[in-house]
C-alpha cells in the first residue's frame, strides 16, 4: 500500500520539514499549509516525481525554493504564499508545463518575476 495524499493542514506543527519526505514517492497531494513550519523547503521535496499538488503556504519557511522544484513535472498546484522565503524566483518554475495554479505572494522574493514565468500558459 502507498500513501498518495497527505493532509496535515491547520495543525500547530513546529520545525522543519524533515528530509526523509522524499521517501514517500508515490504521493501526489501534500498539504502542510496552515502551521508553524520553519526553516528551508528541503531539497529532497523535488524527489517527489508522482506530486500533482504542493501547499506550503502560511507557515514561516525561509531562505529559498530549491532548485529541485523542477523535478515536480507533474505539478500542477503551488502555494508557498505567506512565508518568508526570500530569494528570487525560480526561473525553473516556468518549465513546469503541468502547473495551473502558482501563488507567490506575502514573501519576500528579492529580484523580479522571470521571463519564463510571465510567459505561461
Amino acid at each position: 500500500m502507498s500513501l498518495t495524499d497527505l493532509e496535515l493542514s491547520y495543525n500547530h506543527f513546529t520545525d522543519s520539514i524533515p528530509p526523509s519526505i522524499g521517501s514517500m514517492r508515490y504521493l501526489k497531494a501534500l498539504y502542510l499549509n496552515n502551521n508553524n513550519l520553519s526553516g528551508s523547503i528541503p531539497t529532497e521535496i523535488g524527489k517527489l516525481m508522482s506530486l500533482t499538488d504542493l501547499e506550503l503556504s502560511d507557515n514561516w519557511f525561509t531562505g529559498s525554493v530549491p532548485p529541485s522544484i523542477d523535478n515536480l513535472c507533474n505539478l500542477s498546484i503551488l502555494y508557498l504564499h505567506r512565508n518568508n522565503i526570500s530569494s528570487s524566483i525560480p526561473v525553473k518554475i516556468g518549465n513546469l508545463m503541468s502547473l495551473t495554479d502558482l501563488e507567490l505572494s506575502y514573501n519576500h522574493f528579492t529580484s523580479s518575476i522571470p521571463p519564463p514565468i510571465g510567459s505561461m500558459q
